[in-house]
């Protein structure tokens, strides 16, 4: 990817700025251009470490304004803040915990939300209206430089229409929000894949609004102490959390979760479930959890639906043994292999690869790219397969809940049944 400034059809400019080319000239002058708009009052999508967000100076109640516009986000929804240097959190907010300072000491730049007392320079568009605001400092190089030239706290939720799932590339804001935005900096796949960790340091224990990045285990040992967590705003209450209260991460497909696919773990020695040439392999008894996933996508087929499976790396070669018949493979499966983050269809069912469950970071990085892949494909119904939520696995599993309303399948059972609140 070479330095590029391109402009749509629809008159959204995008520039083309490569991590290991933000310094140079070229960047720098694109840099200025989409910073000059949003000092201007435009809104501009740009690159972090989590997902790509879309910005408006977090001073101008008329500039916030137009991220809710743009995306069709509910008023009551709350913006993150993003800095460029960790001594802003005390600007941005005002009585600061002294958590505040240890946290952001240790966790900044990266894919952290701090939650405090809002201070005067924030407008109420957006805290919606609350008395606190999210901050962080975000871990991309893109996305400081942008900020620096800028030189005010910039508001960004993710540059997604609400409701979808969040984009981590250039290619999912397009998509969403080409001719709704001034401008979008390509700068490529995000990394981590999922939003910030949303910390409340006003609240004692610290408590965990959204899960992310930063894991719980991961807050705990830092501050020597437990963490709460609410992943839902209480009835009547408004959300102090973007992810808390409204519809999240849903493809148009309807999503169900695989019950029993969580305690799935890796086993020792090569099984039914190997595949040639790779070290990981999936416990042996998941071939009937499978076979029922499966025989239900068949069903749906004859229903006139477009069904998909979710799956985890280890345990796609069952799916690819149930389509092409148990009894014609060997016992070592050699058929073709998804790429993680990719799909492929097999006798009318799509099966993509969320990658493996013996690193869930990859897991995290891949999961809204596959949801948003069942649009591509016009896939109306789908099963997707539980991590353990331990790590950022947590922060997997609050996304794919609210991906599937709260809706659990019981494949050996046969039973389907409401998980209660998706933010659970």
């Amino acid at each position: 990817m070479n330095v590029r400034r391109m402009r749509t059809e629809n008159g959204t400019l995008i520039f083309r700025i490569p991590p290991d080319q933000v310094s140079s000239p070229e960047a720098a002058a694109l840099l200025s251009e989409a910073a000059a708009l949003l000092r201007s009052g435009e809104t501009v999508v740009f690159p972090t470490e989590t997902v790509y967000g879309l910005g408006a100076v977090a001073s101008s109640p008329e500039a916030v304004r137009k991220i809710f516009a743009a995306k069709g986000r509910p008023g009551d929804n709350p913006l993150i803040v993003h800095i460029w240097e960790p001594e802003q959190l005390f600007a941005v907010g005002t009585r600061v915990p002294d958590t505040g300072a240890v946290l952001a000491r240790h966790f900044w730049p990266g894919p952290l939300t701090l939650v405090v007392p809002v201070g005067p320079d924030i407008v109420p568009e957006v805290t919606a209206g609350l008395s606190t605001v999210g901050v962080r400092l975000p871990a991309h190089p893109v996305a400081l430089a942008l900020l620096r030239q800028v030189g005010l706290p910039v508001a960004a939720p993710s540059a997604n229409l609400s409701g979808r799932p969040s984009p981590t590339t250039a290619e999912h804001a397009v998509h969403d929000l080409d001719g709704r935005v001034a401008a979008i900096i390509d700068s490529g796949p995000t990394a981590v894949g999922l939003e910030s960790t949303v910390l409340d340091i006003t609240l004692f224990p610290p408590t965990v609004l959204r899960p992310g990045g930063i894991t719980r285990e991961e807050l705990e040992d830092l501050l020597g102490m437990g963490i709460a967590e609410q992943l839902s705003a209480p009835p009547g209450q408004k959300p102090r959390s973007p992810g808390q209260k409204y519809t999240h991460y849903k493809p148009k497909a309807q999503v169900r979760m695989v019950q029993g696919t969580a305690e799935i773990r890796l086993a020792e020695n090569p099984g039914p479930g190997a595949v040639a040439g790779t070290r990981r392999v999936a416990v042996p008894d998941f071939a009937p959890l499978a076979q029922a996933v499966w025989d239900r996508c068949v069903r749906e087929r004859r229903r006139s639906q477009h069904p998909a499976i979710l799956a985890t790396e280890e345990t796609l070669p069952y799916y690819w043994a149930c389509g092409a018949r148990w009894e014609s493979l060997p016992p070592v499966f050699t058929g073709p292999l998804v790429p993680a983050g990719a799909g492929k269809e097999l006798e009318g069912v799509w099966l993509f690869n969320l990658g493996s469950r013996a690193d869930l970071h990859q897991i995290a990085a891949h999961l809204y790219t596959c949801l948003r892949l069942l649009d591509a494909v016009d896939a109306t119904v789908a099963f997707a397969e539980q991590v353990p939520a331990q790590g950022i696995g947590a922060a997997v599993m609050n996304r794919l809940r609210r991906a599937c309303g709260g809706l659990v399948w019981d494949p050996l059972a046969g039973s389907e049944s409401e998980a209660g609140s998706p933010g659970f």
